[in-house]
């Protein structure tokens, strides 16, 4: 009866010995690498919402500054504003967000989500250089386009744009936001290299988000629109 009890109780020990074993250095690296994966795949999902989300407010506010820009227009007989700085009577400068904000009484549409230099400050306050990498020039993040300099110191007329639908109007700035103009049909160099040159920067994926003169926005990648070639920025618009 004892030894009865005796093999019980070792077959009892030994049952629960296996049901309880500590895991292996093997088995550990294996959970360990299928929750790295895992975590890898949630991650760039998320990631994904996040950016997409974020480009779709930035086609929002596009959208919105191509309204703005149409009552300005209308109260100004056709008349775009002038896309480059001009000079504030307290010795600062002005981007084109300036003339238009009476209409709009908001700062937020200015700003991209994707954008961390992008705020928006009325008043044509001076550039903070305050900051360790970049000065914030305060500008918004979106350039005018200033379609070979027609819009640079003078005002263009919506008659002029024989092509609406594929004239650019609006686009997004350089990185840092330093410039609130941009004159991609100006630039000496060509293909996608000359648009990164002339400021126009890829925010969103592999391109941007443009704000065309009949008020419709598109996003496109800094491919497509290199191909267009230069009257894609021109009032003459590129099919």
């Amino acid at each position: 009866m004892k030894n009865n009890s005796r093999m019980t109780t070792s077959s009892l020990t030994a049952s629960f010995a296996q049901r309880h074993r500590a895991f292996s250095l093997v088995e550990l690296l294996i959970v360990i690498a299928i929750v790295s994966v895992l975590s890898a795949i949630l991650l760039s999902a998320f990631s994904a919402v996040r950016n997409g989300a974020q480009r779709s407010a930035c086609i929002s506010n596009l959208q919105q500054l191509g309204k703005v820009l149409e009552l300005y227009a209308q109260d100004h007989r056709g008349f775009y504003p002038p896309g480059k700085r001009y000079a504030s009577p307290h010795g600062t400068f002005c981007g084109w967000g300036e003339r238009i904000y009476p209409y709009v009484r908001s700062t937020a549409i200015f700003k991209c989500p994707s954008h961390p230099y992008g705020e928006f400050r009325t008043g044509c306050l001076p550039p903070d250089t305050t900051t360790a990498d970049t000065p914030i020039f305060y500008d918004g993040s979106y350039a005018m386009n200033l379609m070979g300099r027609l819009l640079a110191t003078t005002a263009i007329n919506q008659v002029r744009l024989r092509n609406p639908s594929n004239t650019v109007l609006v686009m997004g700035n350089d990185h840092t936001g330093q410039f609130s103009e941009l004159d991609p049909a100006s630039s000496s160099y060509e293909g996608v290299y000359g648009l990164i040159r002339s400021g126009v920067y890829a925010r969103h994926g592999a391109g941007d988000n443009l704000l065309f003169a009949d008020g419709h926005v598109r996003w496109m990648s800094l491919e497509s629109m290199a191909q267009k070639g230069k009257d894609f920025w021109r009032p003459s618009g590129a099919s």
